[in-house]
């Protein structure tokens, strides 16, 4: 019997460390690299373009952009984590969340003062008592002349 380096042959070569696993071995399953998860930043951005270009509808708007504000917080923190690879993407959707989320706060604050206003009482009351299409446009110059004062 001979004596047999370990990893070696009886002449006492040993092959080179590899990086690379033998062929036809395959990692089990949850182990090696993974693919970057994305999602949550990709989500982020397309929630805060259309956020942004329907801000302007006060609850549907709103709804979005903090659905953007959301998956983008989320996406951010998988980018730190490494667990993916789009942290530009995730930010940006923060960024146009905020910004969608500040403009429909703003619209539905104006929208609350406009229906409270003495102006739109007026407009409501004269447009109840108006019968004619005459009276009906009598009540929008009316009310054209009290908000331009």
């Amino acid at each position: 019997m001979t004596n047999v380096p370990p990893g070696g042959d009886q002449h006492g070569w040993t092959p080179p460390p590899s990086s690379q696993p033998p062929p036809g071995w395959n990692p089990p399953a949850g182990q090696g690299d993974r693919q970057p998860s994305n999602g949550m930043g990709v989500a982020a951005l397309v929630l805060g373009i259309i956020a942004l270009l329907i801000s302007w509808i006060p609850i549907l708007g709103a709804a979005l952009a903090v659905l953007a504000l959301i998956f983008g917080i989320l996406g951010l923190k998988k980018a730190r984590r490494g667990q993916a690879t789009n942290q530009g993407m995730a930010v940006a959707g923060i960024v146009l969340g905020g910004i969608a989320l500040a403009i429909g706060l703003l619209v539905t604050i104006a929208g609350v003062a406009l229906f409270n206003s003495d102006e739109f009482r007026n407009l409501t009351d004269c447009l109840a008592d108006a019968d004619t299409a005459a009276e009906t446009a009598n009540c929008e110059e009316l009310f054209k002349q009290d908000v331009g004062r």
